[in-house]
């Protein structure tokens, strides 16, 4: 695994020699401790990173407050950019959760994400989404409203970050958010409204009900942020039955399931569906060949997102497949039948 990015001071400029330290506890539960410095550019690179999934990024310079992001995965194989990592004195924000008529919701969840962003970034996340639907977005602060219904997030670095407030039988809601060092505290007002209830059932090609098939609820907009951190996820009981409340009445939504290793389907549900059946199968093979623009090189770690539908148009496709080349450009991968429209991201 390999990690990139790129400290700046709030102003903007590049911060060379910042100090980079990764640490934390592997997946094979051994104490990991990496440290690098940004070149003239402000970038740094980190490779041969053993895999994770709660590192803590730390970075240093520029005679500023140092900046710490909890939480950070490494994934094998996988080469992650951090995007743009901006260091100043800490700002804050508060808000206030309200259900629709008015009335402050006590208990409600807030979380804080970075936000996504731009498309590229976009894409690379959505391809881990598709490929690890049982791994929840992590966030990096959260908390729960008081009795009125307020919230606050203190010491946080500055940059633009999504707000997320979530609370039972009731639809999500997101805000983006920039974070000024020195400026007055932001004030945010979200939301929320009642939402409705949509069951399932996950089923093989012969319609034998599948329990323990994994089922996530995907905003189906181009919100990023929404898609990216408004997802929910659960799991089909032993009769292949699922259940989410609180989804929103007036948008469609994308329901995923995966089981077992097999392609994965999805399927957009209308605002007035309520109970909808996913059918998981398989039959084919895809061979990919990922190679340069010379037609000749072979591109390893290339992320491939494959939909595959009866039709051409993307719109029509029932089941996706991700994947990463290997050294010689190639991945195989098990689908079914159909027209495919495909994706390849390489860095």
């Amino acid at each position: 695994h390999r990690r990139r990015g790129g400290p700046r001071i709030d102003s903007g400029d590049a911060v060379q020699d910042a100090r980079i330290l990764l640490s934390g506890r592997s997946l094979a539960d051994e104490d990991v401790e990496r440290r690098t410095t940004t070149d003239a550019d402000g970038r740094f690179h980190m490779a041969a990173l053993p895999a994770g999934d709660a590192y803590v990024l730390s970075v240093e310079g520029g005679g500023l407050p140092p900046l710490g992001l909890p939480a950070v995965p490494v994934t094998a194989g996988h080469v992650d950019d951090l995007g743009t990592l901006w260091l100043g004195a800490p700002g804050a924000l508060d808000g206030l959760v309200l259900a629709a008529s008015g009335r402050p919701l006590a208990g409600a969840t807030v979380r804080l994400f970075p936000t996504v962003g731009a498309r590229r970034d976009f894409m690379t996340q959505m391809h881990d989404v598709f490929s690890a639907l049982d791994r929840e977005p992590v966030p990096e602060a959260e908390t729960t409203t008081g009795p009125d219904g307020r919230f606050e997030f203190a010491s946080l670095p500055p940059g633009v970050v999504c707000i997320e407030a979530a609370a039972a039988g009731h639809e999500s809601a997101h805000v983006s958010a920039a974070v000024v060092p020195g400026a007055p505290t932001a004030t945010l007002t979200l939301r929320l409204t009642t939402g409705r209830v949509v069951r399932g059932t996950v089923v093989d090609q012969n319609g034998t009900p599948l329990a323990g098939a994994r089922v996530a609820a995907v905003p189906s907009q181009m919100d990023f942020d929404a898609v990216m951190y408004g997802r929910r996820l659960t799991s089909t009981d032993a009769r292949g039955r699922f259940e989410f409340s609180g989804v929103a009445r007036d948008v469609d939504l994308m329901l995923i399931a995966a089981y077992s290793g097999r392609p994965a389907v999805f399927s957009e549900v209308a605002p007035n569906a309520n109970d909808v059946t996913l059918t998981i199968r398989g039959g084919a093979t895809l061979d990919v060949h990922v190679l340069a623009a010379d037609e000749k090189t072979p591109v390893g770690d290339a992320e491939v997102t494959v939909f595959v539908g009866p039709t051409d148009d993307i719109g029509d496709a029932q089941t996706f497949l991700v994947g990463r080349t290997d050294a010689r450009g190639s991945l195989l991968l098990e689908a079914w039948p159909g027209h495919i429209q495909m994706a390849v991201l390489s860095h």
